[in-house]
């Protein structure tokens, strides 16, 4: 049931209350037009009610394919990881390699040297106590 705008009543009571006829009519004409709007275009709670539902199965729809991507991505880099895991573990097995190989050669030349110096010692001996001898005997010629 549609109430009717008097829109002469208020044109009327807005002129008693001193407005001049031309304010009047455009506050009437402004409530008239107001009145007539489609007011069918504006959002209901229905409407309203409706959209935050479609919402909020879009953000579930969404963080499932997050969840179903982000799963796929973590597999993805699990892999990559335990392939550079395994590249790194081959590369310091070969370095570890190099390393214990150098360290036994150093270890065999070490004992070349610790005999060569043993030898050294001995000599230096002998040479020390042949020296000793000719200078004993050269203090004292009788004794040899």
């Amino acid at each position: 049931m549609a109430v009717s705008l008097d829109t002469l009543r208020i044109a009327r009571r807005l002129k008693e209350a001193g407005l001049d006829e031309r304010q009047a009519e455009t506050i009437t004409d402004v409530l008239r037009e107001t009145r007539e709007l489609d007011f069918s275009l504006l959002a209901t709670k229905a409407d309203i009610a409706e959209l935050r539902n479609a919402t909020k199965a879009d953000i579930a729809e969404l963080r499932s394919e997050m969840d179903l991507r982000f799963a796929e991505l973590r597999k993805e880099m699990d892999l990559r990881f335990a392939e550079l895991r395994s590249e790194m573990d081959r590369r310091f097995s070969a370095v570890q390699g190099e390393i214990d190989r150098r360290f036994t050669a150093l270890e065999g030349k070490l004992a070349v040297l610790q005999a060569e110096l043993a030898s050294l010692k001995w000599m230096v001996s002998g040479i020390g106590f042949g020296i000793l001898l000719l200078v004993i005997r050269s203090f004292w010629p009788g004794l040899g």
